[in-house]
């Protein structure tokens, strides 16, 4: 199989990730040619992914073509080559339409019944305020008052969605199919940081046989309601015993497949691959390890776990085997730098064993750095 990923960001790492683990060849366009992803495939290609001659001939040389960006003007663009071409990609625009606008998602969820926090002005305060057309929690803010709320007019604008703050734990869950039929995949949870980003997965989530079922019957309803063609993960966040849908994103996610590849040796990228073409094999989703992915900085302040941002602008990545002790490590480090990240990528037969060997690979990390915030000794 040979593969086209269109975006060099975290979504790009994730499918040349998993690519690479399904053994195919994967090419990569960018016009950034520091993008995260350009050391990660098999090829580069510093190129506007907008060079119509360039990227139809592109397509016209690869089985699957795979959006790792949501860029709206690109993406109406690769399906312009997509009609030309006619190589399969994973896109569904009609899916996309509703998920990438958080009114457009909310609304559904309150004309569908989905169970979803409550919407100003009918919650209390504090609120969350959420830019409608923007991914993850990117502008996300937390407003603690009215008067806070009526002193950021921009808010009141209709192009944010503003809803009740909930505290509970948040879980994620990948949904692929073909229109008819369906796979719903492993539960994990999320552990967002301070500005609430992603830092952490633990694959699979623990929580109970009923709150599983709960999940995966919300997330077959959305599925059914939206026909989804390809990929879509839906986020929850468990408020009073109740799973509350925070938002749906149809398009592939990152983090969360290859945590779950991990912990269960599935590869969403071949899953999405087979559904793109009508396919779709039932899958048995089994736990056979714990899975811990988690972001770590390193720089004049010492070792930190901070969300997935700090990877998005860290330059080429690369995957390093058995990195102070993790599985894997996907990283930007070199011998004698002073400041780098990395995902590291922890498994173990427990979720406390997991937590064990994460604090023996943090403090490793730590008891390797010098005055200089330079690493001493050999990675492995």
């Amino acid at each position: 199989m040979k593969i086209l990923i269109v975006g060099g960001k975290l979504q790009g790492v994730e499918a040349a990730y998993l690519s690479k683990k399904a053994g195919w060849l994967s090419l990569l366009v960018d016009k950034n040619d520091q993008a995260p992803a350009a050391a990660m495939c098999d090829k580069f290609l510093c190129l506007d992914a907008m060079n119509e001659g360039a990227m139809v001939q592109l397509f016209r040389n690869v089985d699957l073509v795979i959006p790792a960006m949501e860029n709206r003007a690109v993406l109406e663009k690769l399906l312009s080559y997509q009609k030309i071409t006619g190589t399969p990609m994973v896109y569904d625009q009609k899916a996309y339409d509703i998920s990438s606008s958080k009114i457009k998602s909310d609304r559904l969820f309150q004309t569908k019944k989905i169970p979803a926090p409550r919407q100003y002005p009918a919650c209390s305060y504090p609120v969350i305020v959420k830019p409608s057309n923007r991914s993850g929690s990117e502008g996300v803010v937390k407003i603690n008052s009215r008067k806070d709320l009526e002193q950021n007019v921009e808010y009141l604008n209709g192009n944010y969605v503003i809803q009740e703050y909930l505290e509970g734990r948040s879980y994620s869950l990948e949904v692929i199919g073909n229109g008819r039929s369906y796979n719903v995949l492993q539960i994990t949870e999320i552990i967002i940081d301070d500005d609430y980003d992603c830092k952490r997965v633990v694959a699979p989530a623990s929580v109970s046989e009923d709150l599983k079922k709960e999940f995966v019957r919300i997330a077959e309803e959305m599925a059914e309601i939206i026909q989804i063609n390809g990929i879509f993960d839906i986020e929850v966040i468990l408020d009073n015993g109740q799973f509350k849908v925070l938002e749906i994103d149809a398009r592939l996610p990152s983090q969360t497949p290859i945590s779950v590849y991990h912990s269960t040796g599935i590869n969403m990228i071949e899953l999405m691959a087979e559904a793109i073409e009508g396919n779709v094999r039932k899958v048995a989703i089994s736990s056979k390890k714990v899975c811990l992915y988690q972001q770590v900085m390193v720089n004049s302040n010492g070792c930190c776990v901070l969300g997935e941002k700090i990877m998005g602008s860290a330059g080429p990545l690369k995957v390093i085997d058995g990195f102070f002790g993790a599985d894997e490590a996907i990283t930007n480090y070199e011998p004698g730098k002073t400041a780098w990240v990395a995902t590291v990528i922890i498994t173990a037969a427990t979720e406390k064993k997991a937590y064990l060997k994460f604090d023996q690979v943090f403090a490793k990390i730590q008891s390797q750095i010098d005055e200089n915030y330079c690493i001493k000794e050999a990675v492995l």
